[in-house]
């Protein structure tokens, strides 16, 4: 259930949150500790947005498919028979049982493993096992729910709107930065999940924008990619990102700061002296390195609690080099490292966003992509208040009901 005076009261205050630097102060502390107010980002945004899923590659074949849950709602994506990818809920029309776990292949048909009901690759119920007269129109009506999709640069996105409007023309920056390295060409390593951990979802995306908290939370690993640099952002845009400058060309997140990779073709001397996050909310983060780029998914479990999944994309010819296995083992080792003192400070900030003392406070000039990503909740937020609650719906109370 919302409480919608809870989000009245968010949403009155979005701009104090969302203004220049020098000016914007964080959200209000409702937006990371109240399971109602996840409810209402349910609707908002994880129903409203276009949501990173994973990646092309890791469904090459027709009937390779993989499964994750997002806010608490079971996806399916598989490589249909006629080649194409489909994004489905994973859950059965008959009974709601969950179709497939994990990822694997199916040889034709997706079968619930509750009453044997099948299902095609592309949603269609073929075999509704023990109603074997069911009309045509019923039969049509117990398809699958098939999501929107767009493939971007080997990413596969998903939409629950099927008028949604492209993803594309809002990451043309993005595509800017992540052009060189041409990422549709890069294949991932078996995707892993980590978690959950104890921590609001918006606060993973946080840590990983803001290059302030690097000079001390993160010496001396970080200490070779001193210099980030921002990027200004527009009312349409649906990525946040900053590009920081490494101290040489071709280093890395690992002990030896270099690369253990060959260096990606076609990048240029100034991608071969960069590191590159970007973050396509709700669900997508990743970070363009000389030498590979890593990606990670952000899934809510909870209004404190979180699972990412992770992955490292390279070069398919880089699986040619010595000790391949080993090399991006000795990556995620190296990002490991960081992770392990970003998950204690972002578990210590969610302990303190819990405090009755708690109150936003004001960013920092290197905290320059947190109110961008505010403005990218606010839109979302604000439209999605407007819609479902009304103008005042604290005046309101029948529209509470009607929503609620």
């Amino acid at each position: 259930m919302i409480d919608w005076r809870e989000v009245d009261a968010v949403v009155r205050g979005l701009d104090a949150a969302t203004g220049e630097v020098g000016e914007a102060h964080g959200l209000p502390q409702a937006c990371y500790v109240s399971p109602s107010f996840l409810e209402f980002e349910r609707r908002a945004v994880f129903e409203r947005s276009w949501l990173g899923l994973g990646r092309v590659d890791q469904i090459p074949e027709p009937g390779d498919y993989f499964t994750v849950t997002v806010c608490d709602e079971p996806l399916l994506v598989v490589r249909g028979d006629d080649g194409e990818v489909h994004v489905l809920s994973n859950v059965c029309t008959h009974r709601h049982h969950l179709l497939v776990e994990g990822s694997g292949h199916l040889d034709g048909v997706l079968r619930c493993p509750l009453h044997a009901w099948g299902f095609a690759t592309d949603g269609r119920l073929v075999y509704p096992t023990g109603l074997r007269d069911l009309d045509p129109a019923a039969r049509a009506a117990l398809r699958l729910p098939r999501l929107k999709v767009e493939l971007w640069h080997g990413f596969v996105f998903a939409h629950h709107d099927p008028d949604a409007p492209a993803l594309a023309p809002t990451l043309t920056k993005a595509a800017a930065a992540a052009g060189p390295h041409r990422l549709d060409e890069l294949v991932t390593t078996e995707p892993f999940d980590t978690g959950p951990f104890p921590w609001n979802w918006k606060t993973t995306l946080e840590n990983g924008l803001e290059p302030f908290h690097t000079h001390f939370l993160h010496k001396p690993q970080h200490d070779f990619a001193p210099f980030p640099t921002f990027v200004d952002w527009d009312e349409d845009d649906g990525a946040v990102l900053h590009p920081t400058q490494l101290r040489e060309p071709d280093q890395s997140f690992n002990p030896l700061w270099r690369n253990l990779l060959e260096p990606l073709p076609g990048l240029g001397p100034a991608e071969r002296r960069q590191v590159c996050f970007i973050a396509v909310p709700p669900t997508l983060y990743f970070g363009l390195m000389p030498d590979h780029v890593w990606w990670m998914l952000v899934l809510p479990q909870g209004a404190g609690e979180v699972v990412l999944r992770n992955g490292i994309l390279h070069h398919p010819d880089a699986r040619r080099l010595p000790n391949f296995p080993q090399r991006v083992d000795w990556i995620v080792q190296g990002l490991n490292l960081l992770f392990a003192e970003d998950a204690a400070a972002n578990a210590s900030v969610q302990r303190g966003r819990r405090s009755r003392y708690a109150r936003p406070g004001p960013y920092a000039p290197e905290e320059a992509t947190l109110p961008q990503m505010n403005r990218w909740l606010a839109r979302a937020y604000r439209a999605a208040y407007a819609e479902l609650a009304g103008e005042v719906p604290v005046a309101r109370p029948e529209a509470r009901r009607r929503v609620s």
